[in-house]
């Protein structure tokens, strides 16, 4: 199974970025990161990468990512199914309606 991770690049979120990776080779599902594709024609490559995958898995923080939305609604578009998390505090908008979601707190992280 192919899992398209949708996420920020920022420090904080490092830690739920690489638990969630981790994840997913426990259960040997394949795991593609979004900030891992090809820098040339990245909007194609993003969108062939999300077409690609089995599964959509968006992860929210408080800091907004119109990217992380944009993702979102290329997997809506493709009809692959949508998981997500988002970080207590952050705005789920359209999450609510295309998504099954959950919320977490990045201070109750161990380090």
């Amino acid at each position: 199974m192919k899992i398209f991770i949708s996420c920020s690049f920022n420090p904080s979120n490092m830690f739920i970025i690489d638990l969630t990776k981790s994840i997913c080779k426990m259960y040997r599902m394949d795991a593609f990161v979004s900030g891992e594709t090809e820098a040339d024609n990245l909007p194609e490559n993003i969108r062939r990468h999300i077409k690609g995958s089995d599964a959509f898995f968006a992860i929210v923080s408080k800091e907004q990512s119109a990217w992380v939305q944009s993702e979102i609604g290329m997997a809506y578009e493709a009809g692959i199914p949508i998981y997500a998390i988002a970080e207590e505090g952050s705005n789920v908008g359209i999450l609510k309606h295309i998504t099954i979601y959950k919320l977490f707190e990045l201070n109750n992280k161990k380090t």
